[in-house]
């Protein structure tokens, strides 16, 4: 468990983010801005389906798009989590071999964690873009401005996700060859799909 829990409000979000403490993070608050990309998706979703009630594509969306919102902050929460367990990892003694090694040991297994929950957030910011992809034909035309801008909020995650699971693998990228093709994989498809959408 961290010693940091996600506040309630977007003020106080911004005062431990501008702070200097080590949490939230990029990868903190890059999910809770996804969480306020989705909001824009159902804005969108929700104006149009007043003028399209019957749209099921829409519909379905809208159920979907409510779980990945859940989603994105229960991901906000488990960044947290894991650059805690690199800051506990990072101030292990180190005194003796059996020391080192514990803490090396310990150090490694932080990053591996950190970099799977990378892998998953871009799982999931990936089949968000596809389903804006997806949507976007239906959507009204006076509202698709609000696609784009939640697309771009989910894609911002995605990146932060990506560049710190690179940072997380910088050291070890030799010793998880799947993690960083993962990685790799999640990297390009968020991009064509950001291309297909813009």
């Amino acid at each position: 468990m961290s010693a940091y829990l996600l506040p309630d409000s977007l003020a106080e979000l911004f005062k431990t983010a501008a702070s200097t403490d080590a949490v939230p993070g990029g990868g903190c608050v890059a999910c809770v801005s996804a969480n306020l990309g989705v909001a824009l998706l159902l804005k969108a979703i929700r104006i149009t389906l007043k003028s399209k009630p019957g749209l099921a594509i829409l519909q379905e969306a809208e159920e979907r798009l409510l779980g990945y919102a859940g989603q994105c902050l229960d991901y906000a929460q488990q960044d947290a989590e894991v650059f805690f367990q690199f800051l506990a990892a990072y101030k292990l003694p180190e005194s003796t071999g059996a020391e080192q090694t514990l803490r090396l040991k310990s150090i490694e297994q932080a990053a591996v964690s950190a970099t799977q929950l990378g892998i998953v957030i871009s799982a999931m910011g990936n089949d968000i873009l596809q389903l804006c992809c997806e949507i976007k034909p239906d959507i009204k035309l006076s509202i698709v401005a609000d696609i784009v801008a939640g697309a771009h909020l989910v894609f911002s995650m995605i990146a932060v996700a990506i560049e710190n699971a690179n940072a997380n693998l910088s050291d070890i990228q030799s010793v998880y060859p799947d993690l960083k093709a993962s990685v790799l994989k999640a990297q390009t498809q968020s991009q064509a799909l950001l291309a297909a959408l813009v």
